[in-house]
This record gives C-alpha cells, structure tokens and sequence, in this order.
C-alpha cells in the first residue's frame, strides 16, 4: 500500500509564495536497523540550492517576476532576489526545527555561495541594477537570526559591476569572489566586521575560475578557463594566487 513521505502536520507555508514544490528534509540513522529515510520537516518551496553546516541546513528559492500569460510583461516588476530558509539539527537525532527565514537580492551561483560563521550566515549574489553600470551587479550579504526572521546585518556591493559571479570561497572571516565578463577580477574580502565587510583588494586577469579552494591562508588555488583581453576563452588553467597580502594579490603560479 502507499507509504506517506512525511505527515502533513509537518509541512508548512512560508508566507510569500515560494513555488508549488515540497522540500523535505529527512534523516539517516546509519546505526539504526533500517536505512530508511526518516521524514522530519517539509515546507511548500522549491529549493533552488541547499547549504549545510555543522548545526545548520539553508534552503534558498529564486523569485523571478510573474509574468502574464499573453505577452510576458511583469505585472510585478521587481529584480530577483532568492528566499532563504534556515533549519536547527536537533543535536543526537535526525530530526530539524524550523528557525527563520529572510530575503537577499539577486541570485545564488551554487551552495558555495553560502557559509555560516559565528552564527551568521554570509551569501553571495549575483543582481540586476536599472543604471548604466552594465545591468548586473554583485555582494556579499551577512543574515543573522532575530526571532522567526533572517534579517540583513551587513552588505557589501560593487563587485564586477557588469558582470556576475563565477566562484565564491569563504574562508573563516574572509571571502574571495570571482566575477567575469571579458576578465577575471579576484576580489579578496574583509568580513571580520559583519556589520561592516569591507573590499580588503582584487586582481584582474584574463580567464576566470569556477572553482577556488585555499590551501594555507596566504594562497588560494583557482580552477577554470584560461582567456584574452578581448575575453575568448583559449583553454583551461588552473592557478594559485597569493593572498598573504590581499592589497597585493600576486599569480604564485599558473
């Protein structure tokens, strides 16, 4: 017979529409008796990118503008900008609570582009902006709990304006971000304050990485495609910069 995912009791409405989906989030007891997924906590949203920490997980939802069904103008003009969802893991089970959730700008590239610090968690995003910037714009937002809500703390913008984010690394208080459209700007961020990050320096070079891991804490290993000034892409590159002076960011090696 037909076996419920989840009780409905357990599933709830965030109170802006967040898509027709469920997202369930269940458990796994591997030193159980059985490796059946234990049903915990749903919610009516579609999760575009999910992130996961030692107490915590985040799911996200993109909001796009509706659009009306004749000539697919936005009968609700607004840029999009991404729904976030915040869960407890309730210590020695494999059960979560719902904890709050908040609203950024723009769009999430990938889960790297969350990480919780110190109980806050820091996202990046990639916006669109009505000026003369090139319609894009990207930042780094700092969210912190205050009762039911994910509220802004801190925001910082103007990362490659024109272009949009390839890469996102946090590493403890520091965040490194690439942006590209003809090159590759590495931008090194100060989050230390996080009512206050702050642009501690950047690197412009042709290519871009898609994917940045640092090694030591003064290098950071970037993997993507190699390119020209004029932005064609001629290959693929792997590259560590050094970062033990982020207003002085150096290729150690390519």
């Amino acid at each position: 017979g037909f076996t419920g995912a989840i009780d409905c009791n357990m599933v709830g409405a965030p109170d802006a529409f967040s898509g027709w989906g469920i997202s369930w989030i269940a458990g796994l007891d591997p030193a159980g008796p059985s490796m059946a997924p234990s049903g915990s906590l749903g919610i009516v949203s579609d999760s575009d990118v999910v992130y996961t920490s030692d107490g915590s997980i985040y799911t996200t939802t993109t909001r796009w503008d509706d659009q009306t069904s004749v000539d697919y103008r936005p009968n609700r003009p607004e840029p999009p900008h991404t729904v976030i969802h915040r869960f407890d893991v309730v210590e020695g089970s494999v059960n979560v609570d719902y904890t709050a959730s908040g609203t950024v700008d723009g769009t999430l590239l990938n889960s790297y582009s969350m990480s919780e610090y110190d109980g806050r968690l820091r996202v990046a995003t990639t916006t669109n902006v009505s000026d003369f910037g090139g319609g894009l714009d990207n930042g780094v937002h700092i969210l912190e709990v205050k009762g039911e809500k994910l509220v802004e703390v801190g925001v910082i913008n103007g990362l490659g304006r024109g272009e949009s984010i390839q890469s996102v690394r946090y590493d403890g208080s520091r965040a490194y971000v690439v942006t590209y459209r003809q090159i590759d700007p590495l931008f090194v961020l100060d989050l230390s304050d996080p009512t206050r990050p702050t642009l501690s320096g950047e690197l412009k070079i042709p290519g871009y990485s898609t994917y940045l891991k640092p090694i030591d804490g003064n290098r950071v290993i970037g993997v993507g495609m190699e390119g020209n000034d004029t932005g064609l892409i001629t290959g693929a590159q792997v590259t560590v910069f050094d970062v033990s002076d982020p207003a002085k960011i150096g290729r150690a090696h390519v």
